[in-house]
């Protein structure tokens, strides 16, 4: 080696799943208790856990997206 260090970048899939696993991983320790004494039913509580994962994903995308576009 030439005494440089590599550079590494993250690309949008690997910067959005960490969003979306940072997001997710929170939510569950912090809302499943809370969910399942509201909705009563766990297949309700599946159905938004669902609904919340794909704005999660939407959100991540976007912010990949305009990391992307920053020089």
């Amino acid at each position: 080696m030439n005494g440089t260090t590599p550079h590494r970048q993250l690309g949008l899939p690997s910067a959005t799943a960490l969003v979306v696993a940072t997001m997710i991983g929170t939510g569950v320790f912090t809302t499943s208790g809370f969910l399942l004494a509201d909705l009563k039913f766990p297949w309700a509580v599946l159905a938004v856990w669902v609904v919340g994962g794909i704005i999660a994903t939407l959100g991540a995308v976007s912010y990949g997206a305009l990391a992307r576009r920053l020089p």
